[in-house]
């Protein structure tokens, strides 16, 4: 990714985290998984018998679902990016809808780091920015090693 048109002249990174692609492998394997049984259930229904069709068409349809979500986490990790500066934080994620938002190092308040077990165990988490100017804080998804990334932001 071309981080040149987030950054003033003269301005240089100290620190790039980008988001990990584990999220998309493992909703890759839930899409496979309710694809294959539906497949299964499909082709070994024998003279469209009831029950293997009902299970086959929510198995379709938990495949179509998580083929949607595959594809929404695979825009968001693909687009995924924080960079520290020597003067700010500066957060970008979207594909279809872009969002840019960065916060002066001098102006945060607090680091809130989330992460689901699946998360502590690969290496990845969500990381919220919080500043004195914003009420909730900047949230980005995914961020490999949340806590390296914590480390790099100076302490107030």
């Amino acid at each position: 990714m071309n981080y040149e048109k987030f950054l003033k002249k003269d301005e240089k990174i100290n620190y790039a985290a980008k988001a990990s692609f584990i999220p998309v492998f493992t909703s890759g394997i839930a899409f496979a998984i309710f694809l294959v049984l539906a497949i299964i259930l499909f082709t070994s229904a024998v003279s469209w018998e009831a029950p293997a069709i009902v299970f086959g068409v929510i198995s379709s349809f938990l495949a179509f679902v998580e083929l949607l979500y595959l594809i929404q986490t695979l825009g968001l990790v693909a687009t995924t990016c924080i960079l520290i500066t020597e003067n700010r934080a500066i957060m970008c994620y979207g594909l279809l809808k872009s969002v840019f938002s960065e916060v002066p190092l001098d102006k945060i308040s607090g680091v809130t780091i989330k992460e689901s077990l699946f998360g502590k165990i690969c290496g990845y988490g969500d990381i919220i920015i919080e500043s004195s100017a914003t009420t909730s804080g900047v949230k980005v998804k995914y961020i490999k090693a949340p806590f390296e990334l914590k480390k790099n932001l100076p302490e107030n």
